[in-house]
């Protein structure tokens, strides 16, 4: 019975029987095994149902937990965009604020060149006038204190030299005083050792005495050492006194050198800056001829009040820039608070996976236990029915004191299992209790987690709509500025193209051997050798040829003059050959106005002398040559044309001379015309010179 039939910890052992008592507990046990049997699949296939429904609700929860992050991967990816694109805007923004400001400072430095460079100009040739003025009086003062430092110099280092000498001879002498005085204390110390031990009762006072006046006197000769010390460290210090004060004046002459070199410095930027000044001179000359030739250039003005509505336009962009630079840090601001509310969700989401999990092995670990103790009552309660069999079978054989042991046994064993199924259903509602707790709770919590969460993704999203919605205003806005700014980057581009084509006929026309350029050349040529004429004439005062006062001359000096006679010489050639022109182009275009007047009034003019004027009419009269002319006196002044005639003649009255011939000159009073007449006719009255000429030719034609 013991090996065939299961015992439980829980119960005693029952008695034993007949073998046919036996037999049919087997029997009966496996009858009981097979039911155990069934009821164990029963309860494993509702345990997997179980687990299949639990299975299937985590699934929905991870999937709505995995819906709900995706949500918010999205929002947070759309406001990453948003972001992103705003900056890529912002960005362009920047770019085209910088080629604004590089536009508007290239026209600003083209325009405001000249006047920088003029003020510039008269700022230097001021300062260069004062710069030459300090120079002159430094240099004066440099070379008298150069030469007063020397000679004091020299004068000190002599001096010192002397003192150091005899000051180390007087300490090398006294040294030597101190070593035999030295030696002769320690002779004296010997010799009133050996006194000592000879005489110590009779001497002693006498030696004592004489080493006491020795020591003073000793005494005395250290004080006199010392006070002479004393004096020669004082003079020590007045000479490195003096030292300092030369190093001083080194220092001022060090000082005074640098200043020289930096009036070089300056005397090279006058002479860019006057190169520079004549340049724009001259595209400032060629800018307003070009404009008084074309009247479709803009002029200097037009192009400032242009780049004033430049400025305008981008004072507006960067007031519009700064309130889109608000809105992205609101949204910025917006998006760090959805982060981390997004970070919170996030912990509380890991948080009741951690919870979940933990009921869910509570749950195991109960579910475990219900199942042994259903297990255990099970076995207890077939153990209780074969012993309630054995009992009856029992009874019936044995006697009455046997029957009540059996009794208390079934007894004991009843209560146990009632202890049992009292302690299984306790754990049942404990169990029962603690699920609908944790689910109540856990569905309470993820309700309000899932209702926060929905309503913060329902603002955030409005919030995200209407920050797009902003957004692609603001775009808008942007394109219409970009598109304005690529229009006035237009207008700028033709403005530089306009000003480029205005100067390419300037750098065609630019030679190598043209006026400036060779101006150019030549001054640059000077300077360069004044600088080296006044380095070299530096380093000859440096020099110790200057302090010997030898005349010496550099070549710089020469190559200077060769050069100023050079550009002497050809200004003189260029100038003479521009009087030839000159000349040329003078007695062409005075023939040319000979030709007009004569074919325009009639007469040709030729100049006598500085006081005579010699009129020759081109018509062909009659009874009158060739060579008759018409002679009018400048000298003496008068009325248009009413001069005197010849010094003989009346005021008012032109003679006509028939050729050269003096006797024509008798007859000048009866050929004389009325010229006044004429003049008040003709010119004042109908003011028409032509006609008085005309009407002239007709009486001197009638006349003759």
């Amino acid at each position: 019975m013991q090996s065939s039939t299961p015992s439980s910890p829980f119960v005693d052992r029952p008695t034993r029987g007949s073998i046919a008592i036996e037999r049919n507990a087997i029997d009966s046990q496996l009858v009981l095994e097979k039911e155990l049997r069934n009821k164990v699949s029963t309860l494993e296939y509702k345990y997997k149902q179980l687990c299949d429904t639990t299975d299937i609700e985590r699934l929905k929860h991870s999937e709505r937990i995995a819906l709900l992050e995706a949500e918010l991967e999205k929002t947070s990816e759309a406001l990453e965009s948003a972001i992103s694109d705003a900056k890529i805007i912002f960005d362009e923004d920047k770019k085209l604020k910088e080629q604004l400001k590089n536009a508007s400072e290239v026209l600003t430095d083209a325009n405001g060149k000249l006047e920088e460079l003029q003020f510039k100009l008269e700022n230097t040739t001021r300062k260069l006038a004062q710069a030459e003025v300090k120079i002159d009086y430094m240099q004066t003062n440099f070379d008298e204190t150069r030469k007063k430092l020397e000679a004091q110099h020299q004068l000190a280092l002599k001096k010192n030299n002397g003192l150091v000498e005899s000051l180390r001879d007087s300490i090398s002498e006294k040294d030597r005083k101190i070593t035999q005085l030295t030696n002769m204390l320690g002779h004296k110390d010997d010799e009133i050792n050996s006194l000592r031990s000879q005489n110590k009762a009779t001497d002693e006072v006498k030696a004592r005495e004489m080493y006491e006046r020795e020591c003073a006197s000793q005494l005395e000769y250290i004080r006199e050492l010392e006070s002479k010390n004393l004096k020669i460290s004082r003079k020590l210090s007045e000479l490195q006194s003096k030292n300092d004060y030369v190093e001083i004046l080194k220092d001022e002459k060090t000082t005074l050198l640098k200043k020289l070199e930096s009036f070089e410095n300056l005397e090279e930027q006058h002479g860019d800056l006057l190169l520079k000044y004549e340049k724009l001179q001259k595209t400032a000359s060629l800018w307003k001829n070009e404009n008084e030739g074309n009247l479709n250039l803009q002029t200097p003005n037009d192009i400032l009040e242009e780049n004033s509505k430049l400025e305008l336009e981008n004072k507006k962009l960067t007031k519009t820039l700064k309130s889109h630079r608000l809105e992205l840090t609101k949204s910025q601001e917006d998006y760090v608070k959805l982060q981390s509310q997004l970070f919170k969700a996030n912990t509380s989401i890991s948080q009741l996976k951690q919870d979940i999990s933990m009921r869910d092995v509570e749950i195991l670990k109960l579910s475990n236990t219900i199942k042994l103790n259903n297990q255990e009552i099970e076995f207890m309660k077939d153990r209780l029915e074969n012993v309630t069999e054995e009992n009856s079978l029992i009874s019936k054989h044995l006697p009455l004191q046997q029957q009540n042991h059996s009794n208390e046994d079934y007894n004991t064993l009843q209560k146990l299992v009632d202890d049992y199924k009292v302690e299984i259903d306790e754990l049942k509602k404990l169990n029962d209790g603690f699920m609908n707790e944790s689910n109540k709770r856990q569905k309470l919590q993820y309700e309000d987690s899932q209702r926060d969460m929905m309503k913060l993704l329902e603002s955030k999203t409005e919030e995200n709509e209407e920050l797009l919605n902003k957004l692609n205003s603001k775009d808008i806005e942007i394109d219409g500025k970009l598109f304005e700014i690529r229009k006035l980057e237009a207008k700028i581009q033709r403005l530089e193209t306009d000003l480029q084509t205005s100067e390419k006929p300037l750098k065609v026309l630019q030679l190598n051997n043209n006026p400036t350029s060779n101006h150019e050349r030549s001054v640059k040529k000077s300077l360069e050798l004044l600088m080296q004429e006044n380095k070299d004439l530096t380093a000859i005062i440096k020099s110790s040829s200057f302090e010997a006062n030898i005349p010496t001359v550099p070549k710089s000096v020469y190559l200077r003059l060769s050069h100023t006679v050079d550009t002497q010489q050809t200004e003189i050639k260029s100038l003479s050959k521009r009087l030839v022109r000159l000349k040329e182009f003078y007695e062409s275009k005075s023939l040319m106005l000979n030709s007009v007047v004569y074919n325009l009034l009639g007469y040709k003019l030729e100049f006598i002398n500085d006081y005579k004027l010699k009129l020759i009419s081109h018509h062909d009269y009659t009874n009158v040559e060739k060579s008759s002319y018409i002679i009018v006196d400048v000298s003496k002044n008068g009325s248009l044309l009413t001069n005197n005639i010849d010094s003989g003649a009346k005021k008012g009255n032109l003679i006509v001379r028939l050729g050269v011939d003096e006797n024509t000159e008798k007859n000048a009073n009866e050929d004389a015309i009325n010229v006044e007449n004429l003049i008040k006719f003709w010119i004042f009255e109908k003011k028409q010179p032509s006609c008085f000429f005309s009407a002239l030719n007709l009486e001197l034609f009638d006349k003759i």
